[in-house]
């Protein structure tokens, strides 16, 4: 590294929790034997996964403060390096506050600024003190616009308990502040509704995949699992309006678009395609008897290529007459459908 020491200043970015476990303290040994001055650079979003859509608080927290703990702890080295007679100073030049918005040019939208100045907030002022504690808690929410007339900002912090600090800044209208509370309805609703798809695909018996794949299920039941879709899919399309009445303020029309079909329209479409199938259930009123065919690419799997229950060689004549009269039982098969949903990302009910 020698040849680089006249030509840059190098930047060390760990923007996870345990500094020291991606730099440790070998490392520092020899940056401080090759260069004086050395750059630090931690994130206050942009961190918590590619598809976040707001930051976790307390880990951002832990990340700026345990970079304080570190440049402390390793700073002297640069005093006594290679480079220190040729330099007035040396060490630490500072800690840089980075914030992604994409991983790369190719990943979707991660978290958005407006939905992430209360961590940068947070964040700026523990660096700046050194500490995070209710010493400056009044500056924190006078900066953040948060109702003075509110007791809900007589206490502290409790990152604990809301580490993304929706509940704290629910009164708070710093600028942006419509998009930080739209995403925390949109986390509502979207835990809402994977938890509706999820009882009836998965946890119940009659909406399963086994059920589309077979077209086989109860018309009572399939009404049972719809007679929560209305209200599911009003709750989606008005996040849809309030989203695209928060964004606009701020971005562009293709940032919104796009940032709406990524978080938000998956939801409606999910719940449409559920629809749909399920409907497709109810239009029958005949059904074959049990057991039904056995699927081709389970055989394929566990090496049967036709169920030995059938086999003509081992099977009693009576058994294997009332499978063929199985083969000619009417079976309705759903015909495939061509169904574009309305592009309610773009143009929400009512936006006509």
């Amino acid at each position: 590294m020698l040849p680089l020491r006249d030509l840059v200043v190098p930047m060390v970015w760990v923007y996870a929790e345990e500094v020291y476990r991606f730099m440790p303290s070998y490392n520092w040994d020899r940056l401080s034997e090759v260069f004086p001055n050395v750059w630090t650079a931690s994130a206050y979003k942009g961190a918590e996964g590619p598809t976040a859509m707001v930051p976790n608080v307390q880990t951002r927290l832990t990340n700026n403060l345990n970079w304080l703990d570190l440049m402390a702890t390793e700073e002297s080295k640069f005093n006594r390096g290679l480079m220190d007679k040729e330099s007035s100073s040396s060490g630490f030049e500072g800690l840089v506050i980075t914030g992604w918005s994409r991983y790369d040019h190719f990943a979707v939208l991660a978290e958005l600024l407006p939905a992430s100045l209360p961590s940068l907030a947070t964040n700026l002022m523990s660096v700046k003190y050194g500490f995070f504690n209710a010493s400056w808690q009044a500056e924190l929410y006078k900066g953040l616009s948060c109702a003075d007339n509110s007791r809900l900002y007589d206490d502290w912090l409790d990152l604990e308990s809301d580490p993304t600090l929706h509940e704290k800044m629910s009164w708070c209208f710093f600028p942006g502040s419509p998009i930080f509370k739209m995403i925390h309805n949109l986390l509502s609703v979207k835990a809402e509704v994977e938890e509706y798809l999820k009882k009836y695909t998965e946890s119940e018996g009659w909406l399963t995949e086994f059920n589309f794949k077979h077209n086989f299920s109860s018309p009572m039941r399939v009404n049972e699992g719809l007679d929560e879709h209305s209200r599911m899919t009003y709750l989606v399309t008005s996040l849809i309006k309030q989203a695209h009445q928060a964004l606009v303020e701020i971005y562009d029309d293709y940032t919104v678009n796009e940032w709406i079909e990524q978080k938000i329209y998956p939801l409606y479409k999910g719940l449409n395609e559920f629809k749909l199938r399920a409907e497709s259930l109810k239009s029958r009123n005949t059904w074959p008897k049990r057991p039904f065919p056995v699927l081709k690419s389970v055989q394929d799997m566990i090496g049967q290529a036709v169920p030995s229950s059938v086999k003509k060689s081992t099977t009693s004549k009576s058994f294997y007459s009332s499978q063929k009269s199985l083969e000619h039982e009417p079976v309705t098969i759903r015909p495939k459908r061509l169904v574009q949903a309305p592009d309610y990302y773009r143009h929400p009910p009512g936006s006509f």
